[in-house]
Formats: C-alpha cells, sequence, structure tokens
C-alpha cells in the first residue's frame, strides 16, 4: 500500500528537492533515508522505483568531487544499493538448517531409549 502511493510521491519529492536545493544538510539527510529505504525494501517492490531515482547518480550541477564527503558517501552507497537491488537474492550454502525439532519427540526418544536411570 504504501510501496505504490506515499513512497512514490516521497521518492518525486526528494528528486524535487534535490535538483532545487543547495542546503548542505537537507541533501545529505534526503540522501541518507533513500540510502535506508533501499537497505531495508523489498527488492520486488523497489525495482520499479529505480528509474525514479537513479538520476541522483548522474547530477550534472556539480561534480562529485566537489561535494562534501557525507554526500559522496551516500552517493556511493546509494549506487551499491541500487545495484544490489537488480541482483537476485542468493541464500548462503554455508547457512544454519535447522530443521524440523522437537522437544516433546526428544523427551519421548530418550524415555524410550534410557529407561533404566
Amino acid at each position: 500500500d504504501m510501496e505504490d502511493g506515499t513512497l512514490v510521491v516521497f521518492l518525486h519529492w526528494c528528486m524535487r528537492e534535490l535538483s532545487t536545493t543547495s542546503n548542505t544538510f537537507l541533501i545529505t539527510g534526503i540522501q541518507q533515508s533513500l540510502a535506508h529505504i533501499f537497505k531495508h525494501g523489498q527488492r520486488q517492490s523497489m525495482l520499479d522505483k529505480i528509474p525514479i531515482v537513479v538520476h541522483l547518480l548522474h547530477d550534472e550541477r556539480e561534480s562529485l568531487s566537489s561535494r562534501p564527503t557525507l554526500q559522496r558517501l551516500y552517493t556511493c552507497k546509494l549506487a551499491q544499493r541500487i545495484g544490489l537491488t537488480y541482483l537476485p537474492a542468493r541464500v548462503a550454502p554455508w547457512r544454519y538448517n535447522r530443521g524440523h525439532r522437537s522437544l516433546l519427540d526428544n523427551l519421548r526418544a530418550g524415555a524410550g531409549a534410557g529407561g533404566g536411570g
């Protein structure tokens, strides 16, 4: 619900503000919020939002080297997270597979095997 309505409105507001403002703190805050959105957002819902945000990475007004350090950091972070959004999700092969265990089953098996105490 929020992904299709409110989030798109927020992304358009971010792009409009980034293209018109020169307030360093506002620019840094917008970049930080976009980086967090792409970090915690669902991959499938973020795929169609990328074309809205990708214009931020190609800012013609000033070069990347003339920006403050924190803005360069968030631009790089946002580019990485957009790239990771395009990649398919991969489950690590070494992760721990818990399986199906039950304390009740373990107690029954232990009582049947040990019985003598």
